[in-house]
């Protein structure tokens, strides 16, 4: 690189406006270079300042944070009996919430979901170490009870299929094993936490229902297959995990939703025995803040839950009522009440899903946990191609930072370059997220040809500093391909498998671009009729409508006599030709027809006349 050593302005202008000399020539010559190159940079790139011009700049520093709380729950495993508790290592760090021990009193002082009908019945995880599946799913199940009218009694989603596909991701992906080699049956032994959850269900592996996958203390009878890798058998998408903060936004989702995840660190000996009223009432403080171990979800709460039920007397009253997965056998049939005031409780969650049964395709570039961020740059990027007719439905997304207003863009027909807005701007939708979390934008409806290559834009704006999720060796082999993941610096991309880096974490999912045909079957005299708009791409049927038979419209179309003495009349029906006999015998031999015979022959000619 050229480096040139500039004098005072002083000497300059000395040297500038002095009579010639070389020293001064020389001096003025590089002056009026330098003033060119600045010309010729202005004219071609503009206006443009220092700040612009970031995009010259050759392989710039990318800060990689590693995420304290990213890291999988190594949960212990209670069942009715629990053995000795231990702590266990590489957990999630506790941030204390200054407004977590806030009451509010613009909510009921007391409130349980199950009272509407909006939780589904208690699980055992048995030995597994599957409690933060049970969380999630019972949270997801909640919130379809509560606002998609699901029956309870048809809603039992699997806690199996969601740990085995999380913690195996696929071939396309990182996963967490350092040599590259996934879990396998130790996925159930493992532990996690709804970032395994969220990756699994944005990359539409599941939701299952129970009955399909279920949970076994038998690790050997819950391995499976990559055919049923994306099974979702239970119809339900992943929508939003907000993090809660507050008492009022944990109280709020529990009454919108159904329920929240929560998590806290589990010791038997922080249970309390003491019965009420002749009623275990299981309630739980933990004095110490201990380093979470287990998940839970909470259904309700009391504000004026005695301090003096804890083992531990709290401060003051309040509890949160918390399903458990431990079986009905364990606490208040499955329940149990924890202290406001619990020093461990942690990572408060609300779920909400969307209806998946339209959902033909799922993009994305990972499928594994990240635990690094790229730190302080505030715009990324992943491209993909279609693999069909079909229209971009979600963008999902992870938000690591509070009060962030986040666009989605899609840009459409990229160029041969690959980079993310070299092709046709298509649309865009922006939220502005409270915290972090999981979260789903509606595009509304992009279309795509097969084989056309697209690519989605985020770009966040917070007064916080913005953290972009991203693989990295700390999670393990990851597979990241030229042209998948973007990151931009000024105005230009740069391709994060040249930085030596993994993918970004954005998912899409699109549903079928229709091409409705109709279908017309015409009603006969005896068949009925139908008709029925239907996708000629996919199959499903938009419209189906049937129409009665329309019944035979005879006419007399012969009047004979034979030797019986009868007059046979032969009635043709004039939609589809059948015809009909009927017959008259005659009360006496004369070959005249009685006048009422005549005037019915004479009516039935006159009708069918009229209706040829």
């Amino acid at each position: 690189m050229l480096k040139t050593s500039f004098p005072d302005k002083e000497t300059a202008k000395a040297v500038f406006f002095s009579a010639p000399s070389p020293e001064g020539i020389i001096m003025k010559n590089a002056i009026r270079k330098l003033f060119s190159l600045i010309l010729v940079l202005i004219l071609i790139f503009g206006n443009t300042g220092y700040t612009d011009l970031e995009c010259f700049a050759a392989d710039p520093e990318i800060k990689i944070l590693d995420i304290d709380d990213s890291n999988p729950f190594d949960f212990e495993h209670y069942v009715n009996e629990p053995g000795a508790d231990k702590k266990s290592g590489n957990l999630i760090t506790i941030t204390e919430s200054k407004e977590k021990n806030t009451k509010t009193n613009d909510l009921p002082s007391s409130y349980d979901s199950r009272d509407y009908g909006y939780v589904t019945p208690v699980k055992n995880q048995s030995t597994t170490g599957t409690c933060w599946a049970h969380a999630a799913m019972s949270a997801i199940e909640s919130y379809e009870l509560k606002n998609n009218n699901r029956d309870i009694d048809d809603l039992n989603l699997s806690e199996a299929h969601l740990t085995w596909f999380s913690l195996n991701p696929n071939s396309n992906g990182a996963n967490r094993a350092s040599d590259g080699v996934n879990l396998g049956k130790n996925a159930y032994s493992n532990g996690g936490n709804w970032r395994y959850a969220a990756i699994a269900l944005a990359n539409g592996e599941g939701a299952n229902n129970d009955s399909d996958f279920p949970l076994s203390a038998n690790t050997g009878d819950m391995v499976y297959e990559e055919d049923v890798r994306y099974s979702a058998t239970a119809g339900t998408g992943l929508k939003d995990i907000e993090k809660l903060e507050s008492f009022e936004e944990i109280k709020n989702a529990v009454i919108t939703n159904g329920s929240a995840m929560c998590s806290f660190y589990y010791n038997s000996s922080n249970l309390s025995k003491k019965t009420v009223s002749g009623t275990f009432d299981a309630a739980y403080y933990c004095p110490e803040a201990e380093t979470a171990n287990h998940a839970v979800t909470i259904t309700g709460w009391d504000d004026n839950f005695p301090k003096e039920y804890f083992k531990t007397d709290p401060q003051s009253a309040g509890a949160w009522l918390c399903k458990n997965s431990y079986g009905t056998g364990w606490g208040n049939a499955g329940y149990f009440w924890i202290s406001y005031e619990d020093k461990s409780i942690c990572q408060y969650l609300t779920f909400s899903t969307f209806d998946s049964r339209d959902i033909i395709n799922n993009y994305s570039n990972t499928s594994a946990l990240f635990e690094s961020v790229i730190a302080n740059y505030e715009t990324y990027a992943s491209a993909y191609t279609a693999r069909g007719y079909e229209r971009i439905r979600y963008i999902s997304i992870y938000n690591l930072q509070g009060n962030s207003d986040v666009t989605v863009s899609v840009y459409k027909n990229l160029s041969a370059d690959g980079k993310p807005e070299s092709g046709t701007f298509a649309g865009s939708c922006k939220r502005f997220l409270s915290s972090e979390g999981f979260y789903t934008f509606d595009i509304g409806g992009v279309s795509l040809s097969p084989g056309e290559r697209f690519s989605v834009v985020v770009s966040t704006e917070s007064p916080e500093e913005v953290n972009i999720p991203v693989e990295t060796d700390s999670i393990g082999v990851f597979t990241c391909g030229a042209k998948e993941s973007y990151l931009k610096v000024g105005k230009a991309w740069l391709d994060l498998k040249e930085q030596g880096l993994g993918n970004t974490y954005i998912f899409v999912n699109t549903e079928c671009d229709h091409q409705l045909n109709s279908q017309v079957k015409s009603p006969t005299c005896l068949g009925s009729g139908s008709f029925k708009l239907f996708c000629s791409r996919c199959g499903k049927v938009e419209t189906e409508k049937t129409s009665p038979a329309l019944g035979h419209d005879f006419s007399i179309t012969e009047l004979s006599e034979n030797n019986t003495n009868e007059t046979v009349y032969t009635h043709t029906c004039s939609r589809c030709g059948a015809t009909s006999i009927e017959r008259h015998s005659h009360q006496n031999s004369s070959n005249i027809l009685t006048l009422s015979e005549l005037i019915k022959l004479i009516f039935e000619s006159i009708i069918g006349r009229l209706r040829r």
